[in-house]
């Protein structure tokens, strides 16, 4: 977690201060999303909404230089007993956008991130205990389109393909899948 909060203290430092900065942007994001794990399908279904705030700095051509929290959480029921278990999930990547070409109020990009941060946790019943770990290593490639809208707001249009392994009980689960949203921010 501090890794995370120096990574962001040093992009909005660097971007409110550097003459250099032509773009500085701040989103919030809400995106569909669905882990790829047969056993998270069996218990959860087909996913839920993953909320995300992102932070980006322009500061070289057309490249954006990127840190982005992330946070989801779903309801299941155990496949014998149907209980309901809970999945929490809190990935942290940092990453870079190009920006391909401007038209008109229209951007697209492609991008790419790795996970600095990313832990789940599975709340079950008590007579099991909670399950809780950290993925060990994770990135995610991405395409999508920025609209520009008046006074500086935006939309964010993107899919992203997520891959992100956790090796809980030294069984290997997939927590990545495919997003693919809208966010909805501010430029400075």
């Amino acid at each position: 977690m501090r890794k995370i909060i120096i990574i962001l203290v040093l992009v909005l430092t660097v971007g409110l201060s550097s003459a250099a900065a032509q773009i500085f942007k701040a989103e919030f994001s809400l995106s569909p999303y669905k882990p790829e794990d047969p056993l998270y399908k069996d218990i959860y279904g087909n996913g839920s909404f993953m909320f995300g705030v992102s932070l980006s700095l322009n500061l070289i051509w057309r490249i954006e230089f990127r840190a982005e929290a992330n946070y989801f959480r779903d309801k299941g029921a155990m496949t014998v007993s149907g209980e309901e278990v809970v999945f929490t999930f809190v990935p942290v990547f940092v990453g870079a956008r190009i920006r391909i070409i401007s038209i008109n109020k229209f951007t697209p990009y492609v991008g790419f991130g790795y996970a600095v941060y990313s832990s789940y946790r599975e709340k079950l019943p008590e007579r099991f205990g909670d399950v809780s770990a950290s993925a060990k290593k994770g990135y995610h490639l991405e395409t999508g389109v920025y609209v520009n809208l008046p006074r500086r707001f935006y939309l964010d249009v993107n899919i992203r393909k997520i891959d992100l392994k956790v090796e809980p009980f030294g069984d290997t689960r997939q927590l990545g899948g495919f997003k693919g949203g809208i966010g909805f921010g501010l430029r400075f």
